[in-house]
């Protein structure tokens, strides 16, 4: 008897005109954070690489420059394609790392980057971003470089790193499938809920009008402090409307209903 009374109130009409904006509202709420937060996720992780490259190219630079504070050229330095490979085998992600000088020949480089010269395009960005790293893309894999400067600050070359997207990707693909079960689950909770207590709110409502309905029928005569007989006619009067107008609503007007017990007059 129970489940039956509670799908009965769960798919009446009024029910889901009252709970579907409640619904639509709080899913589409919840469809929208979680793509606010994979987006500030997406974000974040981008820059935490390209800080995480970034330092690893400072570190190398370190190298290079002190080279080159002691009179040699890039050209020259002798350890340089070492150096490259030792911090190619231990960045995760890292798919090559060049050496090139300020006109963008490759001196010395590890990984799979083949090409004898750099494009102009991270020549020109070398040249112009200072101190800071600058960023480029090659072969569908994101590049990061640092400029290399001599004691009088020319620009004699620099370095560059690429790295894949790849992980980047999988992570992705791991907190969106996350975020999704968090949100289907976060909205199916709503929808149950809405409807529950949406559910009990009308049943209440109904209880307590079918409370009201009888005691105002029962005719009582004495002086007990009820109200009297024309004032109970028409509060019963109008009790019967409302359930009138509520049972239009509800749309169950094809269920039979039993005539309403007035008073004696």
């Amino acid at each position: 008897m129970l489940p039956w009374r509670l799908m009965s109130a769960l798919t009446a009409p009024l029910n889901r005109r009252v709970v579907l904006p409640v619904v639509l509202t709080s899913v589409m709420a919840t469809l929208l954070t979680a793509f606010l937060i994979f987006g500030k996720f997406d974000r974040s992780l981008s820059e935490f690489e390209l800080s995480r490259y970034a330092f690893l190219l400072e570190d190398i630079q370190v190298v290079f420059v002190r080279d080159l504070d002691m009179g040699l050229g890039l050209d020259q330095i002798g350890n340089a394609q070492a150096l490259l490979e030792r911090h190619l085998s231990t960045g995760q992600g890292i798919v090559a790392l060049v050496l090139f000088d300020a006109r963008g020949a490759v001196l010395a480089r590890a990984g799979v980057w083949q090409f004898g010269s750099v494009p102009g395009a991270w020549v020109a960005r070398n040249e112009s971003g200072g101190n800071r790293s600058w960023t480029a893309a090659a072969d569908g894999d994101l590049v990061t470089g640092m400029r290399l400067s001599n004691n009088f600050g020319k620009t004699v070359g620099g370095v560059a790193l690429g790295y894949s997207r790849a992980p980047h990707q999988a992570v992705l693909v791991g907190m969106a499938h996350k975020l999704t079960v968090a949100a289907t689950v976060i909205s199916a909770g709503v929808v149950l809920l809405s409807f529950l207590l949406s559910s009990l709110l009308i049943a209440r409502t109904q209880t307590a009008l079918q409370e009201l309905k009888e005691e105002l029928s029962a005719g009582e005569d004495g002086a007990e402090g009820s109200v009297t007989l024309r004032f109970r006619q028409a509060a019963l009067s109008a009790l019967e409307d409302i359930e009138a107008a509520n049972t239009e609503i509800l749309g169950l007007t094809g269920k039979e209903t039993t005539d309403a017990v007035r008073p004696p007059c």
